[in-house]
């Protein structure tokens, strides 16, 4: 099951991830954000990066 509670692999895909057998892994399709999550995920990375520079300046400029 991925995240989204959607079964996509099949037990041979699986035994395979879990082995180690699988020729080539970056075949494989990674889904990163799940669910529509990933552009909430993403302005939550922004606003945190925009926090620290705006840290770090404060600390530099003092």
């Amino acid at each position: 099951m991925d995240c989204c509670g959607k079964t996509e692999e099949t037990n041979k895909e699986i035994i395979k991830e879990q082995t180690g057998t699988e020729k080539n892994p970056v075949e494989k399709e990674h889904n990163h954000g799940c669910c529509g999550n990933g552009t909430r995920d993403m302005l939550l990375h922004l606003l945190i990066m925009m926090v620290v520079f705006l840290i770090i300046s404060y600390v530099l400029r003092s």
